[in-house]
């Protein structure tokens, strides 16, 4: 895989040359990665902005097998405190073997109480539901797998900053040669199972004209949540992007080291309201609401923060802060027979991270984030909507917090004409020399849009 980056480059004239001053100084623009691609196909040098930024490639064994023996338990029961009042509880143990300390138990309480209501009344028309409890998620295979394959010995992967050989791939015993140091990808020996604390409460009513009104408060914090963490980023202040494999490395060889740790946290709070009414025998309609809040420090596993030695900003928006979540819909039965179904769907934009493409830091990732420019006048500088940002801050700069962008909403509307057919007739069983003949049922046929 090439990789190209943007970032500043000499502004070209038709001719492909530098632009000069009054001065006689070279002009300097913020390129994007397709004109960094443009003017390395013109065959022009890394000083004119052309060049691939990385070269990525992996090789050794193909074939890499692991295995997890896991196993839980629960155990849980029911008591009825009063006639209208129900308590649960429980708790589950759970466990598997590919991580350290693995044993985990996780109680569980929650509660129906339904006020003013008797052991032979009708269906309550309020009833309030809680609960709390623990809850784990396993560690998957797949991270295991991960980490066995680009542990250095059974595949290789190895990353070359600023390759001068493009479009040439050379083998892998050549880059071993000049590149002393390749990606290893490794699970934290302490990595213990990711777990939440949830707590809900549901006020459920019912109203008049066969309508129901539902709404539930979560709360949500994780602990113990998975990323990773490059454990061999060159020390503050020696990386030098134009200068592969340069600066101190805590490990005392270059090249990066992904480890998956679980020191990740998050805070959920959801509000939900739902609606269903039976208007009529041919009527019915439902709706959803859900207002989302969600901060953490990490996205996925994968997740690595954009400068390891300086984690402001890392705590964030979550991918799933979707703030404000709609549905509504129903089914309509009509004459001969014709059902009508509408779906509207509203949901407001999901953030996404704002990053500069560059590796700024000797990660081999081009997950840096730009910093809130503070003097206008320093060239590269990019106007965007979330203010003037400098894709090479300097120091005293605050960079932006992670996952700062707010992507835009979503309509959709849906509506679904189904009309069915009937074939035939159906018919009593007959009996017949002893035995039951059953005449074939009528045949239904659908025909939707």
């Amino acid at each position: 895989t090439f990789t190209f980056s943007g970032g500043l480059a000499p502004e070209l004239n038709a001719n492909n040359q530098a632009v000069l001053d009054s001065s006689g100084q070279v002009v300097m623009e913020q390129i994007d990665s397709i004109e960094r691609y443009r003017r390395t196909l013109l065959g022009l040098p890394a000083a004119l902005g052309g060049g691939a930024s990385q070269f990525s490639i992996s090789a050794g064994t193909p074939a890499t097998s692991v295995n997890r023996y896991d196993a839980a338990v629960f155990v849980g029961d029911d008591w009825w405190l009063r006639p209208n009042l129900t308590l649960n509880l429980g708790v589950r143990y759970e466990n598997q073997t590919n991580i350290y300390d693995a044993g985990d138990v996780a109680p569980r309480i929650g509660f129906a109480w339904a006020p003013g209501s008797r052991a032979n009344s009708a269906r309550p028309k309020l009833v309030l539901r809680g609960g709390f409890g623990i809850f784990y998620d396993r560690f998957a295979l797949s991270n295991t797998l991960r980490a066995a394959r680009y542990n250095g010995i059974v595949q290789q992967q190895y990353v070359v900053t600023n390759p001068d050989f493009f479009p040439n791939v050379p083998p892998p015993s050549v880059l071993a040669a000049f590149q002393s140091g390749q990606v290893i990808q490794q699970v934290s020996p302490t990595l213990r199972s990711p777990y939440v604390l949830q707590s809900a409460i549901t006020v459920e009513r019912q109203l008049p004209k066969n309508t129901t009104l539902a709404a539930t408060y979560t709360n949500t914090r994780g602990f113990r949540e998975l990323h990773s963490t490059d454990t061999n980023t060159p020390l503050p202040g020696t990386y030098n992007p134009a200068v592969p494999d340069s600066g101190v490395f805590p490990l005392g060889h270059p090249g990066p080291v992904f480890t998956m740790e679980s020191s990740g946290v998050f805070t959920q709070n959801v509000l939900a309201v739902n609606v269903v009414s039976k208007v009529s025998q041919t009527i019915s309609l439902y709706g959803n609401y859900s207002l989302n809040r969600a901060m953490s420090d990490f996205d996925s596993p994968t997740t690595v923060p954009a400068n390891p030695y300086n984690l402001t900003g890392e705590y964030g928006p979550a991918f799933w802060d979707i703030r404000h979540h709609l549905n509504a819909g129903g089914t309509i039965n009509t004459r001969w027979n014709v059902r009508f179904s509408p779906l509207i769907t509203l949901q407001s934009g999901a953030p996404f991270d704002i990053t500069t493409g560059s590796d700024l830091y000797g990660t081999t990732l081009f997950n840096a984030r730009p910093g809130i420019a503070t003097d206008p006048t320093r060239p590269g500088l990019i106007q965007t909507a979330y203010g003037l940002l400098d894709p090479n801050p300097i120091p005293g700069e605050t960079i932006l917090s992670r996952n700062y962008g707010r992507g835009p909403g979503q309509m959709s509307v849906n509506l679904r004409i189904a009309k069915y057919f009937t074939f035939g007739t159906e018919r009593k069983p007959a009996q017949h020399g002893g035995g039951i003949f059953a005449a074939p049922a009528e045949r239904r046929y659908t025909l939707s849009v």
